[in-house]
């Protein structure tokens, strides 16, 4: 496993190893202590890390070299640091998140929220990507945790994310993994280190160090059994929901969504001519429709933030992601995928912008404002006559799509004329 100069990704060399659970450590002290030391020199270079907390860790006993050789990957791992120069380290918004959990004399809070929600995205931050596969084990790991209160989380390609070669065949060294995993999940019981099980020393690191997991019982001085606290499945539950909620899909899985949509349109036009109207189908697009959108409105907050672009409206269920080339006047799936294509508005002001009483002129983008609207509705609707889109967001790209939305306005505007 190696560290990609560029962009500071973990990257897997090795063919029969590709998932690497890191071993070194999993003490929440040592990764309080090798944060701490971020903290006091700000940052480290790359080829200082491992020895400068290789020791820090000797100098309180629990290590006896003077070089950590894991301890820069192991950070990288959980994304407690990350790269800010050429070659250059320091503390990220995790490591600093995770530093917060200890007072000044190095003891961990008493609030188990904070603690779990740091964990939780110590885990899904974890990343390793090679060219062939991108995954996020921390996240199927907990995945497969969690089950079965998130079993329609575990899909075909989150098990099958890993491939030896073209042919796309599922790593065997994965799918023991995943067997181990789950049969941990369902068992709660703790691998011995005698068994030599892959799995052993990363989940028995998380039942021993993180807090995450309770002592069941039946445990015993020889074997150890324990389940995930109630209280971090909950909190771990509705995070992944946000994040299934929320995520920005890439160009390809947003073009996928959508041809898929366009393949079920022209399925059900053909339908239509043959059979007649029928309304599930109807309702199976809408649903289709409503998932694009929903996908379409994340990539925008992603570029604007989570507001409407001409009034305070905060509230996400409340925006939307507004074409500026209407989705059914695109030539192709890039217009119908492009981020300079939409402006993030809310309801109201969408309705507006895509009844064309509304365009924002494309070569200085001030509002105009329809001859349609009375001066009350233009008060009603919270339009600043004197507004202009900012100049960032005025695009050569955005100009573009912003022509075709003037010819439109202009060709309604003729019509309210006669």
């Amino acid at each position: 496993m190696s560290i990609d100069p560029k962009t500071g990704k973990i990257i897997q060399d090795r063919v029969k190893d590709k998932i690497n659970y890191q071993t070194s450590f999993t003490d929440f002290k040592i990764f309080y202590l090798y944060c701490k030391t971020f903290q006091k020199f700000g940052m480290l270079k790359e080829n200082e890390i491992n020895s400068i907390l290789g020791r820090e860790r000797k100098k309180i006993g629990s290590w006896d070299n003077d070089n950590d050789s894991h301890a820069r990957i192991t950070l990288l791992q959980y994304k407690l640091i990350g790269k800010i120069s050429d070659d250059n380290y320091a503390l990220t918004k995790i490591g600093k998140a995770f530093l917060s959990l200890f007072d000044t004399n190095g003891k961990i809070t008493d609030n188990e929220t904070s603690i779990y929600n740091v964990c939780f995205d110590m885990l899904v931050a974890w990343h390793q990507n090679n060219d062939d596969f991108d995954i996020h084990p921390g996240l199927l790991l907990l995945k497969l945790l969690l089950q079965p209160e998130l079993h329609y989380y575990i899909t075909d390609h989150d098990l099958a994310c890993i491939f030896n070669n073209q042919n796309n065949k599922k790593d065997i060294q994965y799918n023991d993994i995943v067997r181990q995993i789950v049969e941990f999940r369902d068992s709660g019981r703790i691998y011995t280190k005698s068994e030599l099980k892959k799995t052993y020393t990363i989940l028995t690191g998380y039942a021993n160090n993180w807090g995450i997991f309770s002592l069941l019982p039946r445990s015993n001085g020889t074997i150890k059994y324990v389940s995930l606290k109630d209280d971090f499945k909950k909190i771990a539950i509705s995070r992944l929901n946000l994040l299934s909620e929320d995520r920005i899909l890439s160009d390809e899985e947003f073009s996928g969504l959508v041809q898929n949509e366009i393949n079920l349109s022209m399925a059900i036009s053909h339908f239509e001519s043959k059979y007649g109207k029928e309304g599930m189908i109807f309702l199976e697009q809408k649903n289709r429709a409503s998932e694009i959108q929903k996908m379409y409105r994340n990539r925008l907050i992603s570029l604007f933030g989570q507001k409407c672009l001409l009034c305070n409206i905060t509230n996400k269920e409340l925006l939307v992601a507004s074409h500026i080339k209407s989705f059914v006047a695109c030539d192709s799936i890039a217009e119908k995928i492009d981020n300079n294509n939409g402006f993030l508005l809310c309801a109201n002001h969408d309705k507006l912008f895509d009844r064309f009483l509304i365009t924002f002129n494309a070569r200085n983008g001030k509002i105009r404002i329809s001859t349609k609207l009375t001066k009350e509705d233009i008060s009603a609707c919270d339009l600043k006559e004197d507004y202009s889109l900012p100049v960032e967001i005025l695009t050569i790209e955005r100009q573009k799509y912003l022509m075709w939305h003037n010819a439109e306005f202009e060709k309604k505007e003729r019509q309210y004329e006669q």
